[in-house]
């Protein structure tokens, strides 16, 4: 289960009641969190020890009316030192940690300690992003 951002209930509800238009995202970047990203983004695991956030195209994912999961492996890099435990994932409509929009999270069924030499995935169908 995830939700959507602020930046992303303002855009829709702009799309509403200013008739201003959406533009789609052609890429989707997945970020891991320490702590609920809120309606922000917050708590991304900082830019070092090689984290970077997997860059997914529309064709990474699948799903039916207000549900999407991953179509294919999402892979992180291999840490290179010890990155905390995971607890949540984020989604944004850029690559760079720091940057971007965020579009919403949810949280991980089972948090994930990630140290040195691991590397996190998530197998086909395991990330979920449902409308709520």
């Amino acid at each position: 289960m995830a939700g959507f951002s602020d930046y992303v209930e303002t855009t829709i509800m702009d799309w509403l009641f200013e008739a201003t238009d959406i533009t789609g995202h052609p890429t989707v970047s997945v970020s891991l969190h320490t702590a609920d990203p809120a309606d922000t983004g917050a708590n991304e695991l900082a830019d070092t020890g090689a984290y970077a956030r997997v860059t997914t195209a529309a064709s990474d994912w699948e799903g039916t009316v207000g549900a999407r999961q991953n179509a294919t492996e999402i892979a992180f890099t291999a840490a290179t030192a010890d990155w905390g435990t995971v607890t949540h994932f984020g989604l944004w409509d850029a690559a760079g940690v720091g940057s971007g929009s965020f579009l919403g999270g949810g949280s991980l069924t089972i948090p994930k300690s990630v140290y040195n030499g691991d590397q996190l995935k998530f197998t086909s169908g395991n990330l979920d992003f449902t409308l709520d």
